[in-house]
């Protein structure tokens, strides 16, 4: 994928994701992405690391306060 968006739109139209959300990427920076870490480092706690492990990439995303699309979050 050349983009985020490009990953939203085969979710959208492929699998299914909710198109009111406009995409996991582009829901992910409503959220906001500290948001999606410490959600993912909570399901981690119960279930274990070996499948709920934040990428490195969206840590540093998330510390730096910059989002997945390449645009400024609100």
């Amino acid at each position: 994928a050349a983009s985020a968006s490009d990953i939203d739109v085969n979710w959208c139209n492929g699998y299914g994701f909710p198109r009111h959300r406009g995409g996991p990427m582009f829901y992910a920076d409503s959220l906001g992405l500290s948001e999606v870490v410490e959600s993912i480092r909570a399901l981690a706690k119960v279930q274990g690391k070996r499948y709920w492990t934040p990428a490195p990439l969206l840590v540093t995303l998330a510390d730096e306060g910059r989002p997945l699309t390449g645009q400024a979050a609100d």
